[in-house]
């Protein structure tokens, strides 16, 4: 059996960070790039790591599941947002 090819690491760092949101859906960020959502999972997980990436997931009520990095939820997350996440030990 073959490998797939894993997707351009910066192609999906690109993708999450690509709106004034600090959380992207997977399913959104594969669609906008057209790479499978496991596939950009794998390389996000690779990323985090490899400490290239911090790495946050979270899954809403409906089980969709939500990323973003370290870099992106520090610049767009508000003050009220970055604070209840130090209280509560994760991002919010």
């Amino acid at each position: 059996m073959t490998e797939r090819p894993q997707p351009s690491r910066d192609t999906v760092i690109e993708a999450i960070e690509k709106n004034n949101s600090p959380w992207r859906s997977l399913d959104r960020v594969a669609e906008e790039t057209g790479i499978k959502p496991f596939d950009i999972g794998a390389t996000a997980r690779e990323l985090n790591l490899t400490g290239d990436v911090g790495l946050y997931e979270r899954e809403n009520r409906q089980g969709e599941l939500f990323i973003t990095t370290r870099r992106h939820y520090q610049q767009t997350a508000g003050i009220v947002r970055r604070m209840l996440s130090v209280i509560v030990d994760r991002p919010v």
